[in-house]
């Protein structure tokens, strides 16, 4: 928090975000999610005004609003990152007391993804909370939102690799056969992955192996 204070009055804007990001996946780490979700917040609300002002900038008008995307586009890119920032949100929220804030994020992930900053993202969460149960709410933003963890799975930053690979297991136990077609999807990374992966046999132990 210090050197983001420093890095603030020192007007280092892009440093400051870092470090503001940073600051928020290490109080999710002690477990101070309220706190933790504020930080990454302000950096996800820097991304989405850094979106705006790219697709201001090279169309002359809003066009982050459409679902209709560019999705090679600077300011859907953006829109990219802060929904893998949503992402991690959504993941540190617990299922059982913290429902409704939990299908608010993923109902906004999905949103971003679409290329859709949307209403959703200026707007009070406590006027969007979803009073459906889990089952009813996700099954809406498919087949959208496994697409988008999906595609997440190959992402280089572990905090957000890992989120996902948890949000998946969490949406598997809630829908399970419900995502019909989507799970293809799902497999067909999986074993694209593994072919990937080398795998190391301890000729010692025949029963047990490594993956490296």
């Amino acid at each position: 928090m210090n050197i983001s204070s420093f890095l603030k009055k020192n007007k280092d804007e892009n440093c400051y975000f870092d470090s503001i990001y940073l600051t928020g996946l290490s109080l999710l780490n002690g477990r101070r999610i309220f706190q933790a979700n504020e930080m990454l917040r302000k950096v996800e609300k820097h991304i989405l005004s850094f979106a705006e002002k790219q697709s201001m900038k090279s169309t002359g008008f809003n066009l982050i609003q459409s679902p209709h995307h560019n999705s090679s586009s600077e300011s859907y890119k953006h829109l990219l990152k802060a929904a893998k920032i949503e992402l991690i949100i959504a993941d540190s929220l617990s299922p059982y007391s913290q429902l409704e804030e939990k299908i608010y994020s993923y109902r906004k992930v999905t949103e971003l993804f679409m290329g859709n900053k949307s209403d959703i993202s200026n707007s009070n969460a406590n006027t969007l909370k979803c009073k459906e149960d889990a089952y009813t709410a996700l099954i809406k933003l498919q087949p959208n939102l496994l697409k988008f963890l999906v595609h997440t799975l190959s992402d280089n930053q572990e905090p957000i690799k890992l989120a996902c690979l948890r949000s998946l297991d969490y949406l598997l136990e809630i829908l399970g056969g419900s995502i019909g077609n989507s799970f293809t999807q799902l497999l067909r990374y999986i074993l694209s992955s593994l072919q990937t992966t080398k795998i190391v046999i301890d000729k010692s132990n025949m029963s047990t192996f490594e993956i490296t």
